[in-house]
């Protein structure tokens, strides 16, 4: 019975028969699935070592360039081609959690033209009264959005970052 199963297994996924059965199949561009495999194993991460009440994730689309037309020197040492696999990559990545983290349970900000740090800037300056974290590995973060209630914890470094350090 197990091993008519297993042929039946085989010719569903079009294996051959002596073939081994893989234990997970992944996409053949692999590289977006294991990027959003690293941002859910370090959101789990996050999730046991602290307890929220609430979270939520926002991301970039498309950035904006306001703060390129005010200091036309922002972001020129960055490179802009959309076209390289690690960009690419990376928004198949973003675009499939943006789809699926609501699903369970965990809402996404995602608005075309605006970067997540601004988003960032007016959660923790709409919010000034609660208590946050922010968590980013972007270090542009912490002088804007760090106040008396909200800090910023950098996942990569494990170092939180609050208003105690610039106050000193």
């Amino acid at each position: 019975q197990e091993k008519h199963i297993l042929e039946l297994l085989r010719l569903e996924i079009g294996l051959e028969p002596k073939e081994p059965i893989p234990l997970c199949i992944l996409p053949e561009d692999v590289e977006w699935y294991k990027i959003a495999s690293i941002f859910m194993v370090q959101l789990l991460n996050i999730c046991l070592m602290k307890s929220y009440t609430h979270i939520f994730i926002l991301f970039d689309k498309n950035h904006s360039n306001h703060r390129a037309q005010i200091f036309p020197e922002y972001k020129m040492n960055r490179t802009s081609d959309k076209n390289t696999p690690n960009y690419l990559a990376y928004t198949k990545a973003r675009d499939f959690l943006v789809e699926q983290l609501p699903l369970i349970g965990i809402p996404t900000l995602i608005e075309p033209g605006i970067e997540a740090d601004d988003f960032g800037f007016l959660l923790a300056n709409q919010y000034k009264e609660y208590q946050g974290t922010l968590i980013t590995s972007d270090k542009d973060w912490y002088l804007s959005l760090v106040n008396e209630n909200w800090s910023v914890y950098h996942p990569n470094t494990n170092k939180v970052v609050t208003y105690q350090d610039f106050v000193e």
